[in-house]
């Protein structure tokens, strides 16, 4: 049956949505809201975009000589790069792989210990501190294999882990498979991230966590891709280009890697350093890239929402006139979503749709309250 008072407000709150954007989101109930203008600059005095990117002017197409590539950044990791390694080479599998070591300008013993290795699967670059991003980029262009996986040195494979997770990329001719993992913390293994017993294919972006390890990936997706240099929250490049751009992702119930919990890592120790504001510049940079490849979808849209939540997060011990402003660039970046016809504010969930609603009316004070209580961010 037809419902008129359904199909009005339907239409109401669009045109309301629609008086919006047009508006350019002038008439603000927050007299503290800057321009756009103003409020680049005052987030660039702070902390200038970073000039990384995460397309390269070239492609680089893999021979494809090996199974498997598996990129090992080494910096400053002497006590943990041998556990490391090892956990490679010990490895029992019917796949050939590669095990690429980039040795980033690292100025205590680990160049050592890489010399120390007479396995013909390895592969040593040395090069000058290019940083996280720098040092896999480096990686990437060395690769051989039909998938690669990312392994930071001071993290672990768990036996067996190329097996499974090669057995399951192959049969499913995913793009993506991603494991199960464990924490290690104070020498004891704890509960990481678990998936369903099984290999499955995804429901939902949410369905995954956001990190480059843990997953081998399809080479080809690399092949012009890499991670955006100079930026720290570099990981952001997985959940809204890596993963958006691939077909078929599947996830494993097996645990195929230890995450060693760092209190002295880049998440735990960034506070109300001015590189926080790193998290927004890296989301800007995304979402042009994702405009740019017709990605501003439903799904995309509400993993974009996930991630105003984590900046906000990572900001928000600093100045009050630092935090309106990445809101004023925020909103902005919400009006690209809002432009495409993909997208649909009433699909989203109650909360989004809140924090859509919040921000649209410029409302300050009532979207950084939703956000510093988002799920998974206290």
């Amino acid at each position: 049956m037809f419902n008129f008072k359904k199909v009005a407000k339907f239409c109401y709150y669009k045109i309301k949505v629609a008086q919006y954007i047009a508006s350019n989101f002038r008439g603000s109930v927050n007299n503290e809201l800057m321009s756009v203008d103003e409020a680049r600059k005052t987030l660039s005095s702070v902390r200038p975009q970073p000039k990384g990117k995460v397309t390269r002017d070239w492609e680089i197409i893999s021979d494809e000589s090996v199974d498997l590539s598996i990129i090992v950044p080494v910096y400053n990791v002497e006590d943990t790069l041998k556990q490391c390694l090892d956990s490679c080479f010990s490895q029992k599998t019917k796949y050939s792989f590669e095990v690429i070591a980039i040795n980033d300008g690292s100025p205590d013993n680990s160049g050592a210990i890489l010399a120390e290795y007479k396995d013909e699967r390895l592969k040593v670059i040395t090069q000058e501190n290019k940083g996280l991003s720098g040092a896999r980029n480096t990686g990437l262009l060395a690769r051989h294999g039909k998938y690669v996986l990312f392994l930071d040195s001071d993290d672990y494979l768990f036996p067996g882990a190329i097996e499974v997770l090669l057995n399951a990329a192959l049969k499913s001719h995913a793009d993506i498979v991603e494991g199960s993992y464990l924490n290690l913390r104070s020498g004891k293994l704890l509960s990481g991230f678990k998936h369903p017993t099984g290999c499955h294919k995804i429901q939902s972006y949410h369905d995954l966590y956001g990190f480059p390890w843990g997953k081998v990936y399809t080479s080809r997706i690399f092949n012009e891709l890499e991670f955006p240099q100079d930026y720290i929250f570099e990981d952001t490049v997985v959940g809204m280009l890596w993963i958006p751009i691939s077909k078929s992702i599947y996830t494993l119930g097996d645990n195929v890697l230890v995450y060693r919990t760092n209190p002295k890592g880049i998440s735990a120790t960034v506070g109300n350093e001015d590189r926080s504001i790193d998290s927004y510049w890296i989301t800007e940079l995304l979402v042009e890239e994702q405009s740019k490849r017709d990605l501003l979808n439903q799904e995309n849209f509400s993993f974009f929402l996930d991630q105003l939540a984590i900046n906000y997060f990572r900001i928000r011990q600093m100045d009050k006139k630092i935090k309106l402003a990445e809101f004023v660039l925020s909103r902005a970046l919400l009006n690209v979503y809002l432009e495409s016809s993909s997208v649909q504010v009433e699909r989203l969930s109650g909360k989004k749709i809140k924090l859509v609603k919040h921000m649209l009316a410029g409302d300050y004070r009532k979207t950084i309250d939703l956000l510093a209580a988002w799920e998974g961010m206290k």
